[in-house]
């Protein structure tokens, strides 16, 4: 079976904010949804509010606060990481050096320190979008990976037995070559869709 495409999906990019200030919340969701008309922002104060929110719906990036409450920025990320692996971003004034290395030892995909300027929210909104788009090429790429294996190995497979089936029954020759030239078109479209789904052009 050939690989279908998958269907074109959508341009936005579903964000989820967590931060114990509502003030940041209010202007961050206003500033990233003005710097990026596709970007749309969910937020929270309440970290177990988020995980629940994360079990309930999809989201293509989390960003969060570190200094909270209720629970810090990296035992945060631990559970998100424990359930997720929707790119991750620590978005925090309260940060160090230090809080860097350990966000990014747990899974944190990005660590930006907020400004003061509102100039700062484009290169929020950049790097969302940046992480996202990664996050889907590798997606892309493993399920892609994944189905090559799969659809090759069965074509292989099915050369094996054709040609050791010729050896023992050399009057089903023709029905082997058959088999094997179907196998053989079978693998060509396999990567005539690879083609197509990675954009590269044949030669």
């Amino acid at each position: 079976m050939a690989i279908q495409a998958s269907p074109e999906p959508k341009n936005e990019i579903h964000v989820l904010h967590i931060d114990d200030q509502p003030d940041q919340l209010r202007f961050t969701k206003m500033f990233l949804e003005s710097s990026d008309d596709e970007l749309k922002i969910e937020d929270t104060t309440s970290a177990e509010e988020a995980m629940n929110m994360l079990k309930s719906r999809r989201y293509d990036c989390v960003v969060a606060d570190y200094r909270m409450p209720d629970v810090d920025g990296i035992e945060l990320a631990k559970k998100i990481r424990e359930l997720h692996k929707v790119p991750l971003i620590m978005y925090t004034a309260w940060g160090s050096d230090k809080v860097a290395e350990d966000a990014f030892a747990v899974g944190v995909d990005d660590y930006i320190r907020k400004e003061l300027e509102p100039s700062h929210y484009q290169i929020l909104a950049k790097r969302i979008r940046m992480a996202v788009e990664k996050h889907r090429a590798e997606e892309l790429c493993r399920r892609v990976s994944s189905t090559m294996d799969h659809a090759l190995t069965h074509s292989l497979q099915v050369i094996k037995r054709a040609t050791a089936c010729m050896r023992n029954e050399p009057d089903k020759a023709m029905d082997m070559l058959q088999m094997i030239d179907d196998a053989i078109d079978h693998a060509a479209q396999i990567l005539d869709d690879l083609r197509y789904l990675t954009g590269i052009d044949s030669e």
